[in-house]
């Protein structure tokens, strides 16, 4: 019986693909990992000939950091006060921090998300890419941050780099953009109701894990919540099959496999104007894409809310994300 093989980060050396398949007609199974998609270009993927398949893993569900953290109970079932303060208190760390797998037994959990993100802004985006204005991509990365919630278009990017001074085009804007999506430091979505050239020049941009986002902004938790959602999303479908919806109403994400719809807000039940805001964008959906099942996930909050014939189920995140 042949043994199996494990090579993790093999993407660093040149030619790599070749050897793979070398020893896979060979009948080894092999096992290969990696930080950067690179590793998965078309070349690669013609060199291997359909001899692989792809796996994306995402750093923890909140299910496996509840565990992570010896908490096994069921807390979709009826819990007690106490077992719903421990798991909101849980979350909180979890979408302040991130979910990175050190960090449940690391006590500064700051100081090693910025030895993570160092790792990948000097390494896979700077280093490997062989960057010299490192200014323009720290300032990408800023507004990209800042943006989280909206469409942020190529021509925006390049705008604001030349009103700090610098000369540089939108190709260049494109090209690092794209060296930020292929470290797995973002991942994008487009907008559902787009014509293509606009899918793919205005979209939404997210950090792989909201404790990166964190260390980019002081005042983010609103951010860090769709963010959030984003991941578990992209986790339970792949980014291919999520998308938000723009076009005279506003969707934070929307899943057409599932004709699902939601919007996120930390809260909405005390506040008249929120709550108005994000049930008439459901109703305003309606006209377009009809009978949609519609969730508002919000930090703690939940209720059911008919607005004008359009049910809306409210849920706390914590509970939303358990609920797979």
């Amino acid at each position: 019986m042949k043994p199996y093989l494990f090579l993790d980060e093999i993407q660093n050396i040149n030619g790599w693909e070749k050897f793979v398949r070398r020893i896979a007609d060979m009948k080894y199974r092999i096992n290969i990992t990696g930080s950067n998609s690179k590793m998965l270009s078309s070349e690669i993927a013609s060199t291997l000939g359909g001899r692989f398949v792809i796996m994306n893993i995402y750093p923890y569900s909140f299910s496996e950091y509840l565990i992570a953290n010896n908490m096994t109970k069921n807390y979709l079932d009826v819990i007690s006060t106490k077992d719903r303060a421990d798991v909101q208190n849980q979350y909180n760390k979890y979408v302040t921090y991130g979910a990175f797998p050190e960090l449940v037994e690391i006590r500064n959990k700051r100081a090693f998300l910025n030895s993570i993100y160092q790792t990948v802004y000097l390494g896979d985006i700077i280093t490997r890419n062989k960057i010299t204005n490192d200014f323009a991509i720290r300032l990408i990365l800023k507004k990209i941050a800042e943006s989280v919630t909206k469409p942020l278009s190529y021509n925006r990017l390049t705008n604001i780099l030349k009103s700090s001074g610098m000369s540089i085009g939108k190709q260049t804007v494109i090209n690092y953009v794209s060296y930020m999506t292929d470290s797995y430091l973002l991942f994008t979505l487009q907008n559902y109701a787009a014509k293509l050239v606009e899918k793919e020049t205005s979209p939404k941009y997210y950090f792989m894990d909201t404790g990166l986002l964190g260390l980019m902004l002081l005042d983010c938790k609103s951010a860090q919540l769709e963010n959030l959602v984003a991941i578990e999303l992209i986790r339970r479908y792949g980014t291919e099959n999520v998308y938000f919806f723009e076009n005279n109403v506003e969707i934070d994400f929307y899943v057409p496999l599932d004709n699902l719809a939601i919007q996120v807000s930390m809260q909405v039940l005390d506040n008249i104007d929120t709550r108005e805001r994000e049930t008439r964008a459901f109703v305003k959906l309606n006209n377009f894409i009809p009978n949609a099942k519609c969730i508002l996930i919000t930090n703690s909050e939940e209720a059911v809310i008919d607005c004008d014939g359009i049910n809306i189920e409210v849920i706390p995140i914590w509970k939303w994300l358990l609920d797979n």
